[in-house]
């Protein structure tokens, strides 16, 4: 293993990644809060996509500093599929319409900048622990799971109306159609991941104590 590949699962480094998206999630909540407050409870599980995505991460994170070969079993093999998928899936979703509206107009708000980047960051954290250090370890089943779990998500967004404040509603159409598309990439890409890169899906190492 490399040494960057190495430092990623340090226990300093996952504690510090784990603080991280907890205050992701909090402030993704807290974001969505207005929507929230005027949408039925019933929907309430499908309107906050990057807390939720950032909640599965720390799910993982929380198993394997406090688990012993976490890895082995399938509530974590099955929140590393959820994470994986939703971290990117949604960290392009909101890079694509906030880019996609600033080619627009030719300018975005420095929140909108600052989103871009955090989202970026989803994304990013996504890849650096399936791609370059295996903690996110999940089989064909559990990644079939977390796409239908965001194609369910998609579907219950643009039929009953529950997606994200956009910043030009005019988007719409396109932002219906890219989205599943969004999802199908996603999905696809990671099943290209593990049956190509050579990730070694059930031997994630445990983190170290160093």
């Amino acid at each position: 293993m490399n040494r960057l590949a190495t430092l990623l699962l340090r226990r300093d480094v996952l504690f510090f990644v784990l603080v991280m998206n907890v205050i992701g999630v909090c402030f993704g909540f807290a974001w969505y809060r207005g929507q929230l407050a005027r949408t039925s409870t019933f929907f309430w599980p499908f309107v906050p996509d990057s807390p939720v995505s950032a909640f599965f991460f720390t799910v993982v994170l929380t198993l394997a500093l406090t688990m012993k070969n976490a890895s082995r079993q399938a509530v974590y093999r099955l929140f590393s599929a959820l994470c994986a998928t939703w971290l990117v899936k949604y960290g392009l979703w909101c890079d694509t319409v906030l880019l996609t509206q600033f080619a627009n107009v030719h300018w975005l708000p420095l929140e909108a900048w600052l989103l871009i980047i955090s989202h970026t960051g989803m994304m990013v954290e996504a890849f650096l622990y399936t791609l370059v250090s295996p903690l996110l370890t999940f089989e064909k089943g559990e990644l079939f799971v977390a796409g239908a779990a965001l194609f369910l998500n998609d579907y219950v967004d643009y039929v009953y109306g529950v997606f994200p404040y956009l910043p030009n509603h005019a988007m719409l159409p396109f932002v219906t159609i890219a989205t599943p598309l969004m999802t199908l990439a996603t999905v696809s890409l990671f099943y290209r991941i593990r049956l190509s890169s050579g990730i070694r899906q059930r031997e994630n190492p445990s983190p170290s104590t160093s």
